[in-house]
């Protein structure tokens, strides 16, 4: 419809200021870099289109700055909107290929891009009426979403992101729990 053409128009829009391929400060592009995964978040079509446009715009990309920053994109979008399963494996197949002539510098933010695609291979686990995404913003700043129920406890949370993230001891691993319109975090 018209609100996914406008959205895909939007990110595509800011992928370009994000990337450096249109002139934008830093400050403008770390928003705009933080606004298309918002916008990948409001679906899976987007997601995917968000996704694709990237793909895209890497590919026999002359810049290298260009394509670290598209790089680092794909990071976070690979972290916090996974690709539908008709397209996730054509991205970790992209990245796997981009890995083999890739600049010294993406090499790292490229395998941690198929490590973050690797952990979601299953594929999202269902939304029903009983569960609900949990965001969590680790102190990367990055986010994490996790399927909980009402009665899901904090250790519950903090086990699911321990997997998410690899954590095999959950023990070093604290999560704060932050209440909007509280100034106290707990534990």
């Amino acid at each position: 419809g018209a609100g996914f053409e406008s959205s895909a128009c939007s990110a595509f829009t800011n992928i370009l200021a994000v990337m450096g391929d249109k002139a934008e400060s830093e400050l403008t592009r770390a928003n705009l870099h933080s606004e298309i995964v918002d916008i990948a978040l409001h679906g899976q079509a987007l997601a995917d289109e968000i996704y694709m446009q990237l793909m895209k715009q890497l590919t026999d990309n002359p810049q290298p700055r260009s394509i670290s920053r598209g790089w680092k994109l794909v990071l976070s979008l690979c972290q916090q909107a996974c690709p539908s399963g008709a397209l996730h494996e054509f991205v970790h197949v992209f990245c796997m290929k981009a890995l083999t002539d890739c600049a010294a510098e993406n090499k790292q933010t490229i395998e941690q891009c198929i490590s973050a695609l690797n952990v979601t291979m299953a594929g999202p686990a269902t939304v029903t009426a009983e569960t609900f995404a949990f965001q969590v913003l680790l102190t990367d700043q990055s986010h994490r979403y996790v399927q909980v129920t009402e009665t899901t406890t904090c250790q519950q949370v903090a086990e699911l992101v321990c997997q998410q993230l690899r954590i095999s001891n959950t023990s070093e691993w604290v999560l704060n729990l932050v209440t909007e319109g509280y100034n106290v975090q707990r534990l």
